[in-house]
């Protein structure tokens, strides 16, 4: 039996409306590493065009604190759409806006290149966010 079989099996017995990766591995007697397997093969296969999953996963939070989700409501859309834009404005919040301004301490050459960047990004991001009715 593949991973996402046996992911798909869980949600069909057990039907979950969340979980997390520990209550999983508890509910299935595997390791955390092995639950984290199964969510991100079950997610692969979801995502794949020829698909025939009928749960959909969705998550909110992040690393161990994340809560995955089954649905597929306007309500899941929602948080979906959220989740993703928060996840973006911590990606540039975490990575990509400090090692730019790292470049420019190291090339104080491109700081206007930088600083118009960044500034560019956050604006950006403040426009999808209010477009999709996601909360900064």
């Amino acid at each position: 039996m593949y991973r996402w079989e046996e992911m798909q099996q869980y949600l069909r017995t057990q039907k979950p409306m969340s979980f997390t990766c520990d209550s999983l591995a508890y509910d299935l007697g595997v390791s955390n590493w092995e639950a984290t397997q199964l969510i991100q093969a079950y997610l692969s296969y979801q995502r794949d065009p020829y698909s025939k999953a009928h749960h959909i996963l969705h998550r909110t939070g992040r690393t161990r604190a994340a809560v995955w989700h089954v649905g597929h409501t306007n309500g899941d859309a929602d948080e979906l759409t959220s989740q993703y834009m928060n996840d973006i404005r911590v990606r540039l919040h975490e990575a990509v806006a400090p090692d730019l301004n790292r470049m420019k301490v190291v090339n104080p050459r491109i700081a206007q290149l930088v600083n118009s960047t960044v500034n560019a990004l956050e604006a950006n991001l403040q426009v999808m966010m209010t477009a999709v009715g996601a909360t900064p």
